[in-house]
């Protein structure tokens, strides 16, 4: 935006110019890429910098404060002459090529770069940490690295996280440990999707009711919702789950967003072994059919529905039918459905089938 701006006015012969003629010409140049906030923000910018003075006189122009003419007080710099000796002295690690071919971008990114410069010239900080704590060190705003506008300043300058010495820790969440003596191969991972499910079951667990699908819970999950999509393989920093086997279970409201979720973490980690809950959403299809409502949230989707139904395909056929003329119809029955009583009753009658096959 910047770099048209200037072209306008070093070719315009006139002393005053036309904020009209300016955005047309702007306009013209950027295309699609023209945004009307922008254009005012360098025109403001330009103001504050004394190289435009407001024809006050004249009437005010758009909804931003500006005005219809504009006095140029002093010629406007080649942002390549302006910068042009800083670039050749940043640190090797930097990379310039960008501003050399988009050099007004460097009056906004200014403030970061020499920043980074100078952290780099004093060695660079060999404490490993946070992109949170790297960013706070070097901006004063912990957020800035994580954002999009920090991702695209490490990609302008060709810099990765860890040439900052940085990471993005694995996010927590919120679980409760079963783990029995018994050094089983093998360990069952129950995330479940909704604050009741998990609180209830986490009860039932340490009451001793702990059995589902003739195994051991071992490990319980508060999914968050759609968190724990980026924040599930935070189980192997939990110390007595590495080098095991792991089975993962994922309940939650009988939805079309439900099963599209288990398939997207699915898709996510597919090293993992991810299944629906069975027991307790085939006691969810046996309430009464009133227990439905309308999902509010659903919207048909070619792709979604594809996922919906390959989750739906896990099911023994009458289930599958059952769920399917609920979450494609758009209705859903939610966690909250299930009470207390229902849980006990799904896990007793899973630790008995468990107990009979033992025998």
């Amino acid at each position: 935006m910047r770099e048209h701006l200037e072209k306008f006015l070093a070719s315009s012969p006139r002393k005053i110019v036309n904020t009209f003629d300016l955005e047309q010409y702007v306009i013209q140049e950027l295309k699609d890429g023209y945004c009307e906030e922008a254009f005012s923000e360098e025109i403001h910018r330009l103001v504050h910098e004394d190289y435009l003075l407001p024809v006050t006189s004249r009437q005010k122009y758009g909804p931003h404060g500006l005005y219809n003419g504009y006095r140029k007080a002093k010629p406007v710099p080649n942002q390549n002459d302006r910068w042009g000796p800083l670039l050749n002295d940043l640190h090797p690690l930097i990379s310039t090529a960008y501003y050399l071919e988009n050099p007004n971008q460097m009056t906004a990114d200014m403030k970061y770069i020499l920043s980074i410069d100078r952290f780099l010239k004093n060695g660079g900080d060999i404490e490993q940490l946070t992109i949170q704590q790297r960013s706070f060190s070097l901006f004063k705003d912990e957020g800035f690295l994580g954002r999009r506008k920090g991702q695209a300043l490490l990609q302008r300058l060709r810099l990765s996280y860890a040439d900052l010495h940085c990471h993005q820790p694995v996010l927590p969440f919120v679980y409760s440990v079963n783990i029995s003596e018994n050094e089983s191969p093998t360990r069952h991972i129950l995330i479940a999707g909704g604050q009741d499910s998990f609180h209830t079951i986490r009860k039932l667990l340490i009451e001793g009711k702990d059995h589902f699908l003739q195994k051991r819970v071992d490990l319980l999950i508060f999914g968050d919702g759609d968190k724990i999509a980026s924040s599930l393989n935070f189980f192997e920093e939990i110390t007595p789950l590495r080098s095991k086997q792991n089975q993962f279970y994922y309940f939650g409201d009988v939805s079309y967003e439900t099963f599209h979720f288990i398939r997207k973490l699915q898709k996510m980690y597919p090293s993992y072994d991810i299944l629906p809950f069975q027991p307790l959403f085939h006691e969810m299809v046996k309430l009464d059919p009133s227990t439905a409502v309308i999902d509010r949230k659903w919207v048909r989707d070619k792709e979604r529905e594809k996922d919906v139904r390959e989750i739906l395909t896990t099911f023994p056929p009458a289930i599958a039918s059952a769920l399917e003329r609920i979450v494609l119809t758009g209705k859903y029955i939610p966690q909250a459905a299930l009470t207390r009583r229902i849980y006990e009753k799904v896990f007793q009658r899973l630790e008995e089938e468990a107990g009979e096959k033992r025998n």
